[in-house]
C-alpha cells in the first residue's frame, strides 16, 4: 500500500490490520469461496483455473528519507482562581527546569503519553526504530521547513512491556488540520506517545478582543497538554470566562525592546495577564511542561493554570518557573497589547505583591487566526 495511507500506528496496525489490506483480504476470501462453490458443480466438466498471487506485492508505504511554580507571591486571580499572580520572587528555585530546559535551551520535543494520533503515514514505524520519543519528535521537526511540513505529527512506542513487537517504533505522519488533529485513541491503555509540530503559518490562534486580535503561535512540542486544553476551548462556541484583567508596562526595569536595565525588575512587572476558563469545559490543573527563561513575547501559564500571561520583557529573575506554550509576534505587542496596557488601571495588593489591575477587564474569544501570519 503506497502513498501514505491513513492507518493506526504499530499496535493498531498489527491488531486491526491496515484498512485497504483488510479489504483486499476480504475480496480474496470471497473470490476463493465463490470459486469453491463453482468448482463443486463444474469440477467434472473442466479443471479448476489456477489462482495467481503476486508474491512481490508491496504492503509498505513509501518511507522518505510542578510545584506551584509561578510567581510566588500574590493572591489568586480574579474570580477566585487558584493560581497566583506573577511578581516579585517569582522563581521556582534553582535547578527547576520543567521540561528539561536551561537558560540557553529554547527548543523542546515533548509529547503526550497514552495518545495515538491518526494521519497519513510518511514514514512507517516498523521501518523506523528510534531510541526515544524526543528523537522521534526531532525526526518530524527535521521534515518541517518553514511553511512546508512533510511531517506534522509523530507517534512513538517506548515501553518494551506494553508495546511488545511495536517497541521503539516511530511513526511520522501528516495531519490535515493541526488545530483539530485526528485522534485514533486517547486513554490510559494506549502505550503510544504522540505529538504535533507546527510549521510557519500553522497552529496560530487569536484572542479576539474589542481592541484587536492578539495572535498566538502555539508550541505543542513545548507544552502539549496546555496546547491541547487551548484547542478544546478553540472548538467551543464561546469562552465565557476568558478575560484579561492585569496590565503592567515595562517601567524602569526594562528597555523598550524588553531587555533588562540596571533598575530592579518591577513593579510594574511587564506583563498582560488573564485567564482561560469557560463554562462547559472543566479545568484540571496542568503540571509544568517546558519552562525556559521567559522572554518578551512568550505566553506562559501561571502555576498550573488556567491563568496565563503575555510577557512584555525578558524575565531572567523568574528562572524556570513558567510553562511557555506560545509566542506573540512583535507587531501585536505594539498593537492590540499596547492598546490594552493603556487602559485605566487600579493598584491592588495580591499578598505582598503590588499589581496593576484593569478597572474593566477585557473579555476575549479564542478564534482561529485568518490573517495569514507567517510566524
Amino acid at each position: 500500500m503506497r502513498g501514505g495511507q491513513k492507518r493506526p500506528s504499530g499496535a493498531g496496525a498489527a491488531a486491526r490490520g491496515e484498512t485497504a489490506m483488510g479489504t483486499l483480504f476480504i475480496l480474496i476470501l470471497l473470490a476463493i469461496v465463490g470459486f469453491a462453490a463453482t468448482y463443486s458443480v463444474l469440477s467434472a466438466l473442466s479443471p479448476p483455473p489456477s489462482i495467481l498471487v503476486d508474491d512481490d506485492l508491496d504492503l509498505e508505504a513509501a518511507s522518505p528519507s510542578a510545584s506551584e511554580a509561578a510567581a510566588a507571591t500574590g493572591a489568586g486571580a480574579q474570580g477566585g482562581a487558584s493560581s497566583r499572580g506573577v511578581g516579585e520572587g517569582g522563581g521556582a528555585g534553582e535547578g527547576s527546569s520543567g521540561g528539561g530546559g536551561s537558560e540557553e535551551t529554547r527548543d523542546f520535543c515533548l509529547g503526550e503519553e497514552h495518545l495515538e494520533l491518526w494521519g497519513d503515514a510518511v514514514k512507517w514505524g516498523s521501518n523506523n526504530p528510534t531510541d526515544t520519543a524526543a528523537a522521534c519528535c526531532q525526526q518530524c521537526k527535521d521534515m518541517c521547513s518553514g511553511a512546508v511540513c512533510q511531517c506534522n505529527a509523530w507517534v512513538y512506542c517506548g515501553s518494551k512491556e506494553l508495546c511488545k513487537d511495536n517497541f521503539r517504533q516511530c511513526w511520522l505522519k501528516r495531519q490535515e488540520d493541526v488545530l483539530k488533529p485526528e485522534v485514533y485513541g486517547n486513554n490510559p491503555d494506549i502505550p503510544w506517545t504522540s505529538g504535533l509540530v507546527h510549521g510557519a503559518g500553522k497552529g496560530i490562534i487569536a484572542l479576539h478582543t474589542e481592541h484587536g486580535d492578539i495572535r498566538i503561535k502555539l508550541l505543542p512540542s513545548w507544552a502539549p497538554k496546555t496546547v491541547g486544553y487551548i484547542r478544546e476551548i478553540l472548538h467551543l462556541k464561546y469562552c465565557t470566562g476568558c478575560q484579561l484583567y492585569r496590565a503592567e508596562g515595562l517601567g524602569e526595569g526594562w528597555s523598550k525592546d524588553g531587555s533588562r536595565t540596571s533598575k530592579p525588575p518591577g513593579p510594574p512587572y511587564a506583563l498582560l495577564q488573564g485567564i482561560l476558563l469557560t463554562d462547559g469545559l472543566p479545568f484540571k490543573p496542568i503540571p509544568r511542561e517546558s519552562a525556559p527563561i521567559v522572554h518578551r513575547g512568550d505566553v506562559c501559564l501561571v502555576g498550573e493554570g488556567p491563568d496565563f500571561f503575555i510577557s512584555l520583557a525578558d524575565h531572567t529573575e523568574w528562572g524556570h518557573a513558567h510553562t511557555v506554550f506560545g509566542r506573540v509576534p512583535e507587531e501585536d505587542l505594539e498593537g492590540p497589547v499596547a492598546k490594552i496596557l493603556a487602559l485605566p488601571v487600579k493598584q491592588e495588593s495580591w499578598g505582598s505583591t503590588k499589581v496593576l489591575a484593569l478597572e474593566n477587564p477585557v473579555g476575549f474569544e479564542v478564534k482561529r487566526d485568518t490573517s495569514g501570519l507567517q510566524f
